[in-house]
Formats: structure tokens, sequence, C-alpha cells
């Protein structure tokens, strides 16, 4: 339940930003794409979950951009070649409509099936790689020693 509430609460956010203008909504989606790992992973709920969220994303907004945007390209094209792959390779067998479309659903459902954790993984991945590194760290500076 926790989850299903906050997935509301990030919902409706998103949609105000939305409506207000495409570009709030985007900055929304990103700044609220943790939840649901910090609901489950750091049990806070509601707009502790949220702003637990943004406090990630806050100073490397571009940086978490990128590495949401280029995985998730990467893993529909990976599904849509198996889906369009698997689904014309049956095309060619002679059957009923019917059964081709049940067919096609579950070779698609197959490829979801596959593609899914792989889209899971990679917001995994960066949100311990956000969490584990906070924004605004600065990693110390080495002088060269004197001759």
């Amino acid at each position: 339940w926790p989850v299903i509430v906050t997935a509301v609460l990030a919902f409706l956010i998103i949609l105000g930003g939305t409506i207000l203008f495409i570009i709030p909504g985007i900055i929304f989606m990103i700044w609220y794409g943790f939840f649901h790992y910090i609901v489950i992973l750091d049990d806070k709920r509601g707009m502790a979950a949220l702003g637990a969220s943004k406090v990630l994303v806050v100073g490397r907004w571009w940086a978490i951009v990128w590495r949401t945007i280029i995985p998730a390209l990467i893993f529909t094209i990976i599904n849509f070649a198996i889906s369009a792959g698997l689904s014309s390779a049956i095309t060619v067998i002679p059957m009923p409509i019917f059964l081709l479309a049940a067919i096609s659903s579950l070779l698609i459902f197959l490829a979801n099936s596959i593609t899914y954790p792989l889209y899971t993984a990679a917001g995994l991945i960066l949100y311990k790689n956000a969490k584990d590194n906070p924004a605004g760290h600065e990693f110390p500076t080495v002088t060269p020693p004197q001759t």
C-alpha cells in the first residue's frame, strides 16, 4: 500500500506539473523517479519518499536524465527487435487470425518479460549510485609535491 499511495502522490504532482507546462512535468518526473526504490528499500512513505527522491537528483539533474534515457532507449529497441522478430516469424505460418493474435500477444509478453527486469535493474543501479554518491560530494584534491 505505501508504494501505491506514494505512486498516486507522484502521479498527481507530475500530472499537475504537466498541466502547467510540459517542462515542469519532465522535471518532476526525474525528481520523483526514485520514489518506489525509497519506499521499498528505505521504508519512507508519501511526501518523505518523494522528498528523498528529489534530494538524490538535485545538483545532477542532467546526469540522472541521461542515465535514465539511454538505458530505456536501448532496452526499448531490444524489446521492439525481439517482439517484431518473433511476431513476424509466426506470420509465415498459416493459422486463423485469432490464433495468430493470441500467439503474437504471448510473444510480446515474452519480450516484455525479458526486458522489464533490465529496466528495473538499470533504475536500481542508478538509485544505488545516486544514494552512495551524494550530490555536491567533493573529492579531496591532491597537490603535487614541491620539487
